[in-house]
């Protein structure tokens, strides 16, 4: 079977088949669907082979992948006209749009929260959050928990999946408008993949972090970002690096900013008397407050591993214990426990017992969930080897000791220009002084230049990314204010 020609010709069929009905174009659209599985179920299996056959058979093997690749290429490049379809389906007015937000990691909420606020406090738009645990690897805060934040958030959700019966939520069924992710397609379940979820209603995608690694073909260009109707880029820098890949559609790129630096635009919130300090001793008024965010990308395990993890994790714990007149939270990457697991250097008992010890000292936490800039705003330090919160950090105008890691890879410009306005450390002594003398004692001469970065690099518009987004959408939703 012919799959590039048979792609072809249901597209153009359906290209010139407008108007038709929106039962028609959804049974159109599932049977581009099926050729899209046929493909990937192909995919699947010259993977299997390169995993069970010998050296001898790689070369025909990566001869049919290459081919598969540019049909798969093909079928992106013919997805405008299959999207164009999608706009009968919104022609007709609604009371109300019903927008989700696919979450499937806890901790990566802060990037949805201020977009899901916009929308859910404006009654043209049902806004819905849909818990769907990841799939990809094990995370340490548990799928109960997830919903528990939610219900005691009073944030409007559904849950994407039931343990008791093994069953997954039906998005089709539920006829969304619009749904935003955050987490490339390998975290989803297959059915709640953007790549699919894509064929029946419009998608978009902003990343979770704030993107400062040097590896453009995956954060710019991976399928996820094909299948979306409208990315969300954070800066002009990242629009422009988006645009390289996606220069055939220029629209389908939108500056909006970073929704989670919404947390710094909104009212002084720690200085109202309804603010919760987060940190476990709050009587000790005077005491440094230091904290610690390990990354994932430990050891070997990923080609640009830059985390040190097992190299001061005992370090850390130890000085903890001996320095009382510190507060410190440990706030691990949701993907650490995992790492730990896959490269021998903890197992998830192990791990959960360090984190427990920590918890359980006087003055020390351990925190993974979401809102976690409420730290951020009342901490005085971030020592950390990890990439988003380099960026994340930045508006506090705090210091910072970046933990390096001999032949870490090289950032972006905007990664390396962060880094050049915080401190270094190389050894755990490193650490010891820049909280003796940055720290404790003020000496903070990199301020300046962390201050200039901040103005040079960053974009922050004035009603704050999450109301950019939401007047976007009502924009191309015909949606009058």
């Amino acid at each position: 079977m012919n799959f590039k020609n048979s792609i072809r010709t249901c597209l153009l069929y359906l290209s010139r088949s407008l108007p038709i009905s929106k039962k028609k174009i959804l049974n159109l659209l599932n049977q581009l669907q099926t050729l899209i599985n046929a493909q990937q179920a192909l995919i699947n299996q010259l993977q299997t082979q390169l995993n069970q056959q010998k050296q001898s058979l790689l070369a025909p093997i990566k001869q049919n992948s290459e081919q598969l690749n540019d049909l798969y290429n093909t079928i992106w490049q013919l997805t405008p006209l299959h999207l164009s379809l999608m706009e009968t389906l919104f022609a007709k007015s609604t009371a109300c749009y019903k927008v989700f937000f696919i979450i499937t990691d806890i901790s990566l909420w802060d990037t949805f929260h201020s977009i899901y606020t916009a929308f859910a406090n404006d009654p043209h738009f049902d806004a819905v959050a849909i818990v769907s645990p990841r799939i990809d690897i094990s995370i340490s805060v548990s799928y109960e928990d997830m919903l528990n934040f939610f219900k005691t958030k009073n944030i409007n959700y559904l849950p994407g999946y039931s343990p008791k019966n093994n069953q997954w939520l039906d998005l089709t069924e539920l006829t969304p408008h619009l749904v935003f992710y955050t987490l490339g397609s390998s975290a989803y379940w297959p059915k709640h993949k953007i790549e699919y979820v894509s064929t029946f209603t419009r998608t978009c995608y902003l990343s979770y972090s704030f993107l400062l690694t040097d590896q453009e073909s995956s954060q710019y260009n991976a399928s996820f970002h094909k299948s979306a109707w409208r990315i969300f880029s954070q800066t002009p820098f990242h629009q422009q690096k988006y645009h390289k890949y996606h220069h055939d559609n220029p629209n389908k790129i939108v500056l909006s900013g970073y929704p989670k630096f919404d947390y710094y635009q909104r009212n002084n919130d720690i200085f109202s008397t309804e603010f919760i300090s987060p940190w476990k001793n709050t009587a000790t008024t005077t005491s440094k407050k230091i904290i610690w965010a390990p990354h994932w990308t430990i050891a070997n395990i990923l080609h640009i591993s830059c985390a040190n993890f097992e190299k001061y994790y005992k370090d850390f714990l130890d000085y903890a214990k001996k320095t009382k007149h510190l507060q410190w939270l440990l706030k691990p990457h949701p993907n650490l426990m995992w790492a730990c697991e896959n490269q021998n250097i903890l197992t998830k008992t192990e791990f959960m017992s360090y984190l427990a010890q920590w918890q359980n000292l006087p003055n020390g936490q351990t925190y993974q969930l979401a809102h976690y800039f409420d730290f951020f705003v009342t901490s005085d330090a971030l020592i950390l080897d990890s990439i988003s919160f380099l960026a994340e950090y930045l508006p506090t105008q705090k210091p910072v000791l970046f933990l390096e890691k001999p032949n870490r890879p090289r950032f972006n410009e905007i990664g390396e220009k962060i880094i050049d306005s915080y401190y270094r450390a190389f050894c755990f002594q490193d650490v010891i002084d820049f909280i003796d003398q940055v720290v404790i004692k003020g000496n903070d001469v990199l301020y300046e230049k962390r201050k200039r970065c901040l103005e040079q690099y960053y974009y922050f518009p004035k009603e704050g990314a999450g109301i950019q987004i939401l007047n976007y959408i009502k924009d191309k939703f015909n949606i009058d204010s």
